[in-house]
């Protein structure tokens, strides 16, 4: 039986079902009653099925909560504690951001992912991303370290600095909870036209993406991260 709140049983099950997904490599059977559901989930396998698609009544039943660390600035001049976290701020979407600092992820404000890479060092690097309620999308093609490094540790951290004051700044950590080829018969079609709107997004020009590598038949694959929290510094 699990015993709890809502938001406390479905990040709990959330966490089970990424441990799941990310870590087991042989097959096996599951069956669990969460919630008024019946899951089986047979052949679980890091490279053949993400977990997390599964649950997708679940997902919809419980809505997740992002906490967001609002940091002591100094856009006013010097002050106690500066740099150091204040207050903190419970939302259910990125849409409930502070405009000032929803303008950073709504403007095209190329950020920084750090990914964790093979040797235990952060990667860092400029990507264009969107996003829907508490979910980044990242688009990334197939044959880029990225996407192997994701798969093995699935969490990212993006920061986005306003480009004419770099102390306004926004930063956002996400953990991977499915991804979707560009090849699916089904969603593969969703791929490529997020793929186009970021690229409209970012440039301005009309899609199709226009940087495609010509010396291969690039594929791409779309990420979908779910925010865990988020940190915010300074004014624009």
């Amino acid at each position: 039986m699990l015993v709890g709140s809502p938001d406390f049983v479905g990040r709990s099950f959330r966490r089970a079902s990424r441990s799941l997904y990310h870590n087991l490599l042989l097959p096996l059977s599951v069956l669990s009653w969460f919630e008024g559901h019946l899951i089986d989930i047979r052949h679980i396998s890091r490279l053949e099925s993400n977990i997390y698609s599964q649950y997708s009544p679940i997902n919809e039943e419980i809505k997740m909560s992002i906490t967001i660390a609002k940091f002591l600035d100094v856009a006013s001049g010097t002050q106690a504690g500066q740099f150091t976290i204040g207050d903190r701020e419970i939302v259910t979407s990125l849409d409930d951001l502070d405009p000032i600092y929803k303008r950073l992820i709504d403007e095209p404000v190329t950020a920084i992912v750090s990914v964790m890479g093979r040797t235990g060092r952060p990667n860092l690097t400029p990507v264009w991303f969107d996003y829907s309620g508490n979910t980044i999308h990242l688009n990334l093609a197939t044959h880029r370290k990225k996407v192997d490094w994701l798969r093995e540790n699935p969490q990212a951290t993006f920061l986005l600095m306003n480009p004419e004051n770099t102390y306004h700044w926004i930063s956002i950590k996400a953990t991977v909870v499915r991804e979707v080829s560009e090849d699916d018969p089904q969603e593969g079609p969703r791929v490529t036209a997020q793929l186009d709107y970021i690229w409209t997004k970012y440039t301005g020009a009309e899609p199709p993406y226009g940087l495609r590598d010509p010396s291969m038949d690039e594929r791409r694959v779309l990420f979908e991260m779910e925010v865990d929290s988020v940190a915010t510094f300074g004014q624009p």
